[in-house]
Order: C-alpha cells, then structure tokens, then sequence
C-alpha cells in the first residue's frame, strides 16, 4: 500500500522541517512547496496528494489565492483535496476567510504534535496513524 502524501505549502523552512518530521513519524510522506505558485506546479504535475496543509500568508502567491485556483482547477478536472489552513491569526474572520475560499479546516501556528495529528486523522482517516509523541 503507498503511503499517504501530503504537500505542505510554507514560506518557513523551518515550520516546513518540523511537519516533514511529524509526517514521517506518523507514515506519511510530506512535499514541500514554498509558495502558492509552487504549489500550483507541484498540482500540475500530476501527483496525487491525500491532502494539503497551507499558510495563507506568503510572499509571492498567498494560501487564499492558491487555494482558489486549486479550486477553480478542481471544478473543471473533478476531484477534491482536503485543504487545511495554518495561519497565526487567530481571529474569527481569519478563519472565516480560509473557509470561505474553499479551505476545508484551520488551525493555527504554532501547533503541538497532538493538534497535527488530530488534524491528520480528521482528513486522511484511513492513514491509521495514531501515534505521534
């Protein structure tokens, strides 16, 4: 069975090394892109990804534009990737707008293992990785 893989979308390399960390312990294998325009090729290259974890606020192309176009890209070829917003802003209406964009779920920096890790299983249930310490 392939595992999982999920692209982390992050401007921080060293927010970017802590989640490649966290996914290999809980079997997961973790792209990295480091903007939304990355992002975006890494889609069009045809991988498959479980789901995405994206900041919202990048240099370049930020997390709410990328995930419209995703979305947009989404409503034309089919399919649907989860998308979970990381963002540290956390008022209502930050979280609103990653919602409302199309973002499936938030959650805000800085994040413990435990937090990632719910995160995972809410997403991508069938990885059964319960086991991050």
């Amino acid at each position: 069975m392939n595992k999982p893989l999920i692209l982390v979308v992050e401007d921080n390399a060293v927010l970017q090394r802590v989640i490649q960390l966290l996914s290999r312990k809980l079997g997961i294998d973790a792209e990295v892109a480091s903007n939304g325009k990355d992002a975006l090729v890494a889609f069009a290259s045809g991988r498959s990804f479980s789901a995405v974890f994206m900041d919202w606020r990048m240099p370049g192309m930020d997390g709410l534009e990328c995930t419209r176009l995703i979305r947009e890209r989404e409503r034309k070829l089919g399919g649907h990737v989860p998308i979970i917003g990381m963002t540290a802003n956390v008022m209502d209406e930050d979280r609103q707008a990653c919602l409302d964009v199309g973002m499936d779920d938030y959650m805000t920096k800085p994040f413990n293992t435990g937090q990632f890790g719910d995160m995972i299983d809410r997403w991508l249930p069938t990885a059964g990785t319960r086991s991050v310490s």
